[in-house]
This record gives structure tokens, C-alpha cells and sequence, in this order.
């Protein structure tokens, strides 16, 4: 009994100090009056990123994000959810492709929309898997050129929760973890990186641990892009 005891005042501490360290991080939350619309109309290619479970340093090169928005062929419905579904499809030079050879695409992921109203807040995860099991991708700030068009996004894997000496940011696990910045073209303009890079900061993010991705001599084999 009195271990038990000092076992839950253990688990109790813990979560104590849990709520304190994240208390110190700035409460970011998903962008409003995202235009998923635009978000989804043409591919996504990763300027910087932090490493994750799921992704090496050692496989950022060439890595480019397609969503699709609305029902294909080849689309599929998480179980037990019936709302908006966005298509994910995640590419990196060598890996699995995201198109196959009578150009279709392959290896989907679902990005769920749990608040149609909130569309820049989305749970991830393999398709045939239910929303419990996926992580959180939130799309925070975009940059937008003079006809509306998306030029840059930034996006959050959940709330900002582990404290750094210059700021906060997600973990590195494969559960809200993830810090990506977005360009709609291969190699983003130096004055658009550093205006997503000021965006970061202002939110009270550290940006210690992006680490930059190589867009150099991509010939994006194997990829599905929207252009």
C-alpha cells in the first residue's frame, strides 16, 4: 500500500513538473481563415525541418509534401471517422515513392480534419489507422503573395512543448513532434526563408534544432507533385 502510494505521488510529480515546464512555452495555436483550398493546390518543398523518429537528417534531401484535397480513386476513409480527409503523400530522394509507374499515386497518408471550421489543425497517421493514433500537424503562418497565392507555410507537429534556452518547440519523437518550413518553390527566396524563420521566433520558437534540406540537383523521381 505505501508503495503504491509513493508511486502515485511519484506519477503525480512527474505531470506536476510536466504542466510547469510547458506553462513556460507561448500557447501557439492553427492559423484562422486558412484557404486549404490554395494550401492544397500545388506541392510543398521542405526548406528546413527538425529531425524526427520518422525521418533522419540523413534523408533530408529532396523532400517534398503533396496533399490532395477531396475524394479520388484511390482515396480511402479512416475507420470511425467520418468528417474531411485530407491526402498526405511525403517524399525524400531513395525513398518510397508516392507515384507509381502508370502515375498514380502510392503510400497515402490521412491527414484528418477533425473542426471544419479549424481546417489548419490535422491529425496524421496511416490511413487504415483511427484518429487516436495520429499525430498532430498544424499549420501556424503562411507567407502570401500579392494574388493570394501561398509562397511559404510554416507548420507545427502540436503544441510547443519542451523548453530551450532561446525558446520552445515540438518533440522529437513520432507524437507532436516536427517543426517544417514549407516553399512553394524547390529553393525559397532568402528574404521569404528569413521571413519565416522571423515568423517562428516571434511565436516563441527556437530554432535550434531546423536543420536545413537540400533541394540541389532533385530530379524528384518517383514523387507525386502538383505544380
Amino acid at each position: 500500500m505505501m508503495l503504491s502510494c509513493m508511486f502515485a505521488k511519484f506519477l503525480l510529480l512527474g505531470a506536476t513538473f510536466l504542466a510547469m515546464a510547458q506553462s513556460h512555452c507561448p500557447d501557439v495555436q492553427p492559423m484562422r481563415n486558412l484557404n486549404i483550398t490554395e494550401y492544397t493546390r500545388a506541392s510543398w518543398y521542405v526548406q528546413e525541418q527538425q529531425v524526427t523518429a520518422y525521418q533522419s537528417e540523413e534523408q533530408l534531401r529532396c523532400v517534398v509534401a503533396t496533399y490532395d484535397a477531396g475524394y479520388s480513386k484511390w482515396w480511402q476513409q479512416p475507420p470511425f471517422f467520418t468528417g474531411s480527409v485530407l491526402s498526405v503523400y511525403n517524399h525524400y530522394a531513395d525513398g518510397k515513392p508516392t507515384l507509381n509507374e502508370r502515375n498514380q499515386p502510392v503510400n497515402r497518408l490521412c491527414a484528418s480534419v477533425k473542426n471544419r471550421a479549424l481546417p489548419s489543425k490535422l491529425l496524421v497517421a496511416p490511413c487504415f489507422l483511427p484518429l487516436a493514433a495520429g499525430g498532430d500537424y498544424w499549420v501556424i503562418g503562411v507567407g502570401s503573395s500579392r494574388d493570394g497565392h501561398y509562397e511559404w507555410a510554416v507548420v507545427s507537429g502540436g503544441r510547443a512543448r519542451k523548453k530551450y534556452a532561446d525558446g520552445c518547440t515540438t518533440d522529437t519523437g513520432y507524437f507532436n513532434s516536427g517543426l517544417w518550413i514549407f516553399s512553394r518553390t524547390p529553393v525559397l527566396a532568402a528574404a521569404k526563408l528569413a521571413e519565416a524563420r522571423s515568423l517562428l521566433r516571434s511565436m516563441g520558437y527556437t530554432l535550434s534544432l531546423m536543420k536545413s534540406v537540400s533541394q540541389t540537383g532533385c530530379s524528384y523521381a518517383g514523387a507525386y507533385l502538383k505544380r
